[in-house]
């Protein structure tokens, strides 16, 4: 482990504020200290085996799980970070929540679904919607397949002869 004065004496040589460096130590600390004051008291309480998998076992896997789940909060804050900073690039502005790329099946109930919840959507198709199932495969197949069963039934009756 790396001791914790090593990493002040690292903070004192990067561009980091010193008002920045002291408020996320603290934000930092605060947590982790209530972790170990909890986890301190239910020590204190133990009076047998059977009081070591009470709350102090909750404390302890807190402690396990807490990195994780802030490491979760700071990417959520840098991704939102990066959203914004991405809606005002050089590039232009991105005014829609979803392009959908190919209007086949899948494309054209994507495209509704979004556009259903309210989304911003744009489709593009490059050739004709519905895409090959619905223009040149299973549908113009199926229905090839069905009409001369169909036309059949309407005409009169063939003689057995």
């Amino acid at each position: 482990m790396l001791p914790f004065f090593v990493i002040n004496l690292a903070m004192g040589v990067t561009t980091l504020r010193a008002w920045t460096f002291y408020w996320v130590s603290q934000l930092g600390m605060l947590a982790g200290t209530l972790v170990y004051v909890n986890a301190g008291t239910q020590l204190a309480k133990i009076e047998s085996l059977s009081g070591i998998v009470s709350p102090l076992m909750g404390s302890l896997v807190l402690l396990g799980v807490f990195p994780l789940i802030a490491k979760k909060i700071v990417d959520t804050f840098k991704a939102r970070a990066s959203m914004r900073a991405g809606s005002t690039a050089s590039r232009g502005r991105f005014d829609r929540n979803l392009v959908v790329i190919g209007g086949g099946a899948a494309g054209l109930v994507t495209t509704y679904i979004a556009a259903a919840v309210k989304a911003k959507v744009t489709l593009v198709e490059k050739h004709q919607m519905g895409g090959d199932c619905l223009n040149d495969g299973c549908v113009p197949s199926k229905a090839l397949i069905r009409s001369p069963r169909s036309s059949r039934t309407c005409d009169t009756p063939r003689s057995s002869a």
